[in-house]
């Protein structure tokens, strides 16, 4: 009977044993192919993978978390414009996002992820999605912090949504600016539970202290330095506003048609000056309309037709819909002011 006991309790232990090599190699297979992947086809087939594992590996919330940040990704290499598309995957992250809520409710990771994907469905249409998705992402990134005050994707997300925030209000940026250089500075002090744990947010830390120390180097750790060279200067004269009533909501697109900056801008005598600095020298596009009722969205009568004005860089005429996107295209490599006449 003992050496039964003992034949079943090592058959047992080998097996054990034998899954969890099985998961970590599939589970480093995986990362690897994530890691690789550089379109929505590859986000999406390397998802694939982690379902299979997720399938598999039930009590580890690992793979299905994976699964869910391939589809977020996935989101951000569809082209600009199609948002029908981008909240398609999104709708399938959130699915396996609502199933980590259940399975993972003490993992801040998880929420910090939930943030992300609020994020995402954000800058789909940051004019019309800011106020509901800019709540909704702070909510996760509190509940994130709440569960671990130490986690650097909650942190990072914190600081990355009020400097978004302070961009499309025009307030100051530069204490967030120092939070972020003083997160990244001890990024590395703070390393992942597992091989297989989240390592995402490094990089966006980077980019902005970048964009925020014009002639200044940032070093990190006391190994990496960023040189960064002074900033030009965008200003955008928007005129020809039919009241000074509400704001003006302006978006700034890269030669990619992807969202990369939304201002608000106020309104003094039917005009409106915005000055964006730290812009790196690239082909733009702008929009903008007249947010006279303060709605956080463009108005249209019934038939669609816009009642509020608009207007788009190199003053692109709209005939019946937007301007083609190649019409709107300009270089920014130096100081450069651009004049607007608005379209009421």
């Amino acid at each position: 009977m003992k050496t039964l006991i003992l034949t079943l309790t090592l058959l047992l232990s080998f097996h054990g044993s034998a899954q969890n090599t099985m998961f970590a190699q599939k589970m480093e297979e995986a990362l690897t192919q994530y890691e690789n992947s550089k379109t929505v086809e590859e986000f999406t087939n390397t998802s694939f993978k982690f379902q299979q594992i997720a399938n598999v590996a039930t009590e580890n919330w690992l793979p299905e978390y994976y699964n869910a940040l391939c589809y977020i990704m996935a989101n951000y290499y569809v082209k600009s414009g199609v948002g029908a598309e981008k909240d398609a995957l999104l709708d399938i992250a959130e699915q396996s996002i609502e199933k980590l809520k259940k399975t993972a409710t003490k993992e801040a990771e998880v929420f910090a992820l939930e943030a992300l994907y609020y994020t995402a469905r954000l800058s789909i249409n940051p004019m019309e999605r800011g106020q509901k998705y800019s709540i909704l992402s702070a909510t996760s990134v509190g509940t994130a912090l709440a569960l671990d005050p130490e986690n650097l994707r909650a942190r990072q997300l914190k600081i990355a949504n009020a400097y978004g925030t302070a961009q499309f209000f025009g307030t100051d940026t530069a204490p967030l600016c120092e939070e972020a250089k003083a997160l990244l500075a001890t990024w590395d002090s703070f390393p992942p539970k597992s091989e297989f744990h989240p390592v995402w947010g490094k990089n966006y830390l980077i980019t902005m202290a970048k964009s925020c120390s014009p002639e200044e180097k940032v070093t990190i750790m006391g190994v990496d330095t960023i040189t960064t060279s002074k900033s030009n200067i965008l200003t955008i004269n928007i005129t020809d506003l039919a009241s000074n009533n509400g704001s003006v909501l302006l978006q700034v697109k890269d030669e990619n048609e992807t969202v990369i900056q939304t201002i608000s801008g106020s309104i003094e005598q039917n005009k409106s000056t915005i000055f964006i600095k730290n812009l790196a020298s690239g082909l733009y596009s702008i929009s903008y309309f007249h947010d006279e009722n303060s709605n956080l969205k463009m108005d249209s009568d019934k038939y669609g037709r816009p009642t509020e004005g608009y207007g788009f860089s190199n003053n692109a005429k709209a005939l019946m819909k937007a301007p083609d996107f190649k019409e709107t295209i300009f270089t920014f490599d130096k100081d450069l002011t651009l004049s607007l006449k608005t379209r009421n």
